[in-house]
C-alpha cells in the first residue's frame, strides 16, 4: 500500500464528525485512512473514545474497524489451534481404517481453510488485501510466515483434490501427505500466534 504525503494530522481528523468523515471524497478517504493507519501503526497511538473514527482504514470491498479484525484474528488462531489439535489426534490412531483416513482427510481440508483464513486476516492486518488461498499463502511466504512455499501449495492443491475427487488409493497416499505435512503446520501456527502476541 503507497501512502502519499496528506495535510490532515490526527489533531484534525479528530474532529471530523462520522457524516464528514464518510462524506470525504473517496479518493481522499482512502489516502486519509491508509495515512492514519501508518500514523498509528508508526507511533503506537493509542486513542481514545473522541477520535476512535480514525481508526477505521479502507479496503476493496468497504471500511471496517481495526478492533473488528482483531478481534477476528484472536478468533482465527483460536479456532486454528483446535483444528490442528483434532487434525493431530486423528494422525494418531494405529488403524488406517476407512473410517479413520476419511476423518483425517476431512480435518486436515477444515484445518487448511482456517489456515489460509488465519493467514489472510493477518496479512489484512498489515495492510495487504489477498483474495484466493493461493495468493495468500504466497503473500505469507513473501511476508517470511511461510517457510516452504512448495510445501504450502501442495497441501492447498492436496485440499482441493480431496474436496471435489474420491477414491481410496489417492486418499492413503494423501493420508500420507498429511502425515509429512504436520510439524510444518503446527510450527508455524507457533510461529505466527508468537509473532502476533508480541505485536
Amino acid at each position: 500500500m503507497v501512502v502519499q504525503q496528506s495535510e490532515y494530522s490526527l489533531q484534525n481528523l479528530a474532529g471530523i464528525t462520522p457524516a464528514g468523515f464518510f462524506c470525504l471524497n473517496w479518493v481522499l478517504f482512502t489516502d486519509i485512512a491508509a495515512y492514519v493507519l501508518l500514523l498509528i501503526r508508526i507511533h503506537n497511538i493509542k486513542l481514545n473514545n473522541k477520535c476512535s473514527i480514525v481508526k477505521l482504514y479502507t479496503i476493496r470491498v468497504g471500511v471496517i474497524l481495526v478492533e473488528d479484525l482483531e478481534r477476528k484474528v484472536r478468533q482465527s488462531f483460536e479456532n486454528l489451534e483446535r483444528a490442528l489439535s483434532r487434525l493431530e489426534e486423528a494422525l494418531k490412531e494405529d488403524q488406517p481404517n476407512s473410517l479413520m483416513v476419511d476423518g483425517t482427510i476431512q480435518r486436515f481440508e477444515f484445518t487448511i481453510e482456517l489456515y489460509w483464513k488465519t493467514l489472510k486476516r493477518l496479512l489484512l492486518s498489515e495492510g495487504i488485501d489477498s483474495k484466493t488461498p493461493r495468493e495468500t499463502l504466497k503473500e505469507a511466504f513473501q511476508a517470511g510466515w511461510l517457510e516452504d512455499e512448495k510445501a504450502w501449495l501442495q497441501m492447498l492443491k492436496d485440499r482441493n483434490v480431496t474436496s471435489h475427487v474420491y477414491d481410496e488409493e489417492m486418499a492413503l497416499r494423501i493420508l500420507t501427505n498429511i502425515k509429512q505435512y504436520f510439524p510444518e503446520m503446527k510450527n508455524t501456527f507457533v510461529k505466527l500466534k508468537g509473532r502476533y502476541e508480541r505485536k
